[in-house]
């Protein structure tokens, strides 16, 4: 009896250990991001209820495993339904909300809940994707560009890229923004002239959502003619110390996190490498003909006062892979194509809530972009590509909040364009053939065809120009259902000549609470 006792007494231990999940998270105003104190959180079907602090911070503690939907809801803004929260044994899980300001303009209010995030600034063809959506998403490989492939008007660029084509849009015409930062083509094996590759270097488990817009964008977003991709990274842990492994198609990777000095400066660093090589020397005792390799590391630092929030992300890549037999399989003049490249990106954003109304931001940043293609054989060579992108940039901006949840957000940005093309091909002969009969052929030598007998390609150009403007963009609600945004954009580039400037103007007006149109 006493073994039988000692055995329940063990499993009902192990039980509560097992249900002591937590979940934890900041509520902001999705207009200007800052923390939303007194917001109510509750779980569906329960009585548990949490408010959030000074910082916006709430918790849950000894959670059982399970799925859980939780309702944020706040006066003056709308509420928010985030659905299957899932809580597994005693981990911690991390839901932000962030809280679209309401027009309050009515005698009456009856609260409902919506479980569709509305950015304040976008009116139409607009989709927010939480993190627990892109690890879910069918096909997506976990690839911040391949999930919104499923979504209208978005198509993608071929099976082996994950580039985006929006309405008809060319590659390399969609903006992919982190935490602010604008890196032309974050990705591994990234196609030149593109904003596409194979595998993104963003790992999904550092990201906080993503926000996807495919017309009619605000007035702070420019440069691209397609869509816009910005994706923003959370905070990492700011209790403990935590870690883990995982194995996914973009190879095998770690992930730390953790507090910083103090609570309120945390930590994020994730480390990932391909693991075919591994494979193909193992299994395939290196007779395989082509074995992509690649490595990526990914960094966030953070530090957030009830005042300011201050966050620096890097992110860095290389991928390589070498074609053996090239001229068998794919009839290049090379019997070896070696092709492959790095891609870098970091910056640091201050942003600064001076007053009550008044926020500002300020976000300086650096990205480069290699493209390296070499096809040679033992003896010669015939064709060689490094190239060279670079961007720097400056940006700022500042946000004045107004009665009824009104805004006016003006800004300016300067970016030095740096890039080199060094593209060298071998001189090839041109032949005339006869007939399918002729394998040798005739070498063409008549001037009066002007066809010369030797042809070489070969562009060596580098140059650096300057892009800057700035715009100005507002946020109305005139009614209590009709939310109005206005604004207009200045563009200039130094290399052309240009100086653009172009008015934007969208609405939304709500049928219904839960939908806009």
């Amino acid at each position: 009896m006493n073994r039988i006792a000692a055995a329940f007494a063990c499993a009902a231990c192990m039980a509560a250990v097992a249900w002591a999940g937590t979940i934890r998270g900041t509520v902001t105003s999705a207009q200007s991001g800052k923390a939303v104190s007194g917001a109510l959180v509750t779980i569906a079907g329960s009585q548990r209820a949490a408010q959030t602090d000074s910082t916006g911070s709430y918790r849950f503690d000894s959670l059982p495993s399970a799925g859980y939907n939780l309702r944020f809801s706040c006066a003056g803004y709308d509420s928010l339904v985030v659905n299957d929260v899932y809580v597994s044994g005693d981990a911690e899980k991390r839901c932000d909300a962030e809280l679209l300001p309401r027009a309050a303009r009515v005698d009456r209010m009856v609260v409902r809940g919506t479980p569709f995030r509305r950015p304040p600034d976008m009116t139409s063809s607009t989709k927010v994707i939480t993190a627990d959506e892109l690890l879910r998403a069918p096909g997506a490989l976990e690839d911040v560009q391949r999930v919104v492939t499923m979504l209208p008007s978005v198509t993608s660029g071929g099976d082996n890229t994950n580039e985006i084509v929006v309405r008809g849009g060319v590659p390399g015409e969609n903006l992919f923004l982190l935490d602010n930062i604008e890196i032309p083509n974050p990705n591994q094996f990234a196609q030149e002239g593109t904003g596409g590759g194979v595998i993104s270097l963003v790992n999904p488990l550092l990201v906080k959502g993503l926000t996807f817009n495919a017309g009619a964008p605000p007035a702070q977003y420019g440069g691209k003619a397609s869509s816009v991709l910005d994706v923003k990274l959370r905070d990492g842990n700011s209790d403990i110390v935590l870690g883990g492994v995982d194995l996914g198609v973009a190879g095998a990777g770690v992930h730390v996190e953790g507090p910083l000095f103090s609570k309120q400066a945390n930590f994020m660093f994730s480390a990932t490498r391909s693991y075919l090589d591994f494979a193909a020397h193992t299994v395939f005792n290196n007779q395989a003909a082509a074995i992509p390799e690649y490595w990526g590391l990914e960094t966030r630092v953070a530090h957030n006062t009830a005042d300011h929030r201050i966050y620096a992300d890097a992110v860095y890549g290389n991928s390589g892979i070498t074609i053996d037999s090239s001229d068998v399989l794919y009839g290049t003049r090379g019997s070896t194509i070696a092709s492959g490249g790095y891609v870098y990106a970091g910056g640091i954003t201050w942003e600064q809530f001076v007053t009550k109304r008044l926020s500002t931001s300020v976000t300086m940043s650096a990205v480069g972009n290699t493209f390296d293609r070499l096809e040679y054989t033992a003896a010669d060579t015939f064709f060689k590509n490094t190239s060279l992108e670079q961007e720097q940039e400056c940006k700022a901006q500042a946000s004045l909040e107004f009665d009824n949840a009104d805004r006016l957000t003006v800004g300016a940005f300067v970016k030095r364009a740096d890039f080199s093309i060094n593209l060298w091909e071998k001189p090839d002969t041109l032949k005339r053939y006869s007939g399918p009969a002729d394998t040798v052929g005739t070498i063409v030598d008549d001037s009066a065809t002007l066809l010369p007998v030797a042809w070489q390609q070969s562009v060596a150009e580098r140059d650096v120009g300057y892009k800057y403007g700035g715009f100005v963009s507002g946020i109305l609600r005139p009614t209590d259902r009709v939310r109005v945004v206005p604004g207009i954009r200045l563009d200039a580039f130094s290399i052309t000549h240009s100086l653009c400037l172009s008015p934007r103007i969208s609405a939304a007006w709500a049928i219904l609470p839960e939908l806009e149109a």
